[in-house]
């Protein structure tokens, strides 16, 4: 008799192990599809390239807009705003603990009045619109062709890029100016008289990074590399200006988890949901 109830006993502690290990890898599993989601999702941001200043009677553009534009989207009498219902807009705030700007109110709504938007004082709005091809938009109307046939292309790729960037904003990202002068309401690209954004040709290191820059407030690495002595060995780094990026491709601006990142998470989580289905086909 106490043989075979030493025997139950061991039976009942094995099967509580068994429950116990199954909830343990199944919530392990969980877990895992969580963070690899997350991490995609966090690796999706991209840049946001700028290739425009206060220019709200533009089309084809990411622009950004200071509050030398005035005090909304309206703009003054000199800026001659639109009613901007086909662009895309986000409104961004100084943010003191981060040293960036976060984001404060976005709309993406289509055909709705944007102009009313107020410009931050300590801030900045992004708009953006995709444009139009006027030639093909009026290719198959020849009377109307023909009055649009030189006009320009202002659909590029790196624009709609762009736009695609700025609509995954969401309130409370937090982004970092590089290459934007806000104070002068300038920007970092290769635009002159006869080079226009919409051209071949141009590009624009203008962007909004959800990284932040080194060398900003804040950046640690950056004020233990400004304490160490200067260095007399001859530097191996190429001198010159670099070439400019190419407009085409927003990178990711995430930390670089890589696609072997997620890829690792994808798979301990495959392992973990088998080692639980076999715990449980055991039981």
């Amino acid at each position: 008799h106490s043989l075979w109830c030493l025997a139950a006993q061991r039976k009942g502690m094995v099967i509580t192990m068994k429950r116990t290990v199954s909830f343990a890898l199944a919530a392990l599993m969980v877990f895992m599809m969580i963070a690899a989601c997350a991490v995609t999702s966090y690796a999706a941001k991209a840049d946001i390239t700028i290739n425009n200043v206060n220019n709200s009677g533009a089309e084809g553009v990411t622009a950004v807009f200071t509050p030398a534009f005035g005090e909304t989207m309206a703009g003054s009498s000199e800026t001659l705003a639109s009613d901007l219902k086909w662009w895309a807009i986000a409104v961004f705030e100084a943010d003191e603990a981060s040293g960036g700007y976060k984001c404060t109110a976005v709309n993406f709504e289509m055909n709705v009045d944007k102009y009313q938007t107020a410009i931050p004082s300590n801030g900045f709005v992004v708009a953006h619109n995709t444009g139009n091809n006027w030639p093909e938009l009026y290719a198959s109307d020849p009377v109307t062709y023909a009055a649009y046939k030189d006009a320009p292309n202002y659909v590029t790729d790196a624009n709609n890029a762009a736009g695609t960037a700025l609509k995954a904003l969401a309130v409370g990202d937090i982004v970092y100016l590089s290459g934007i002068d806000l104070e002068n309401s300038e920007i970092d690209d290769n635009s002159t008289e006869e080079l226009l954004w919409y051209m071949d040709g141009y590009s624009s290191n203008a962007k909004l990074t959800f990284t932040k820059p080194s060398g900003e407030p804040g950046d640690e690495s950056s004020d233990e590399s400004s304490e160490a002595e200067p260095s007399d060995e001859p530097s191996d780094e190429p001198s010159g200006d670099s070439e400019p990026a190419d407009e085409s491709k927003t990178e990711s601006s995430a930390p670089d988890t890589g696609d072997a990142g997620v890829i690792a998470l994808v798979v301990m989580a495959a392992i973990a949901s088998a080692a639980a289905v076999t715990v449980i086909r055991r039981r």
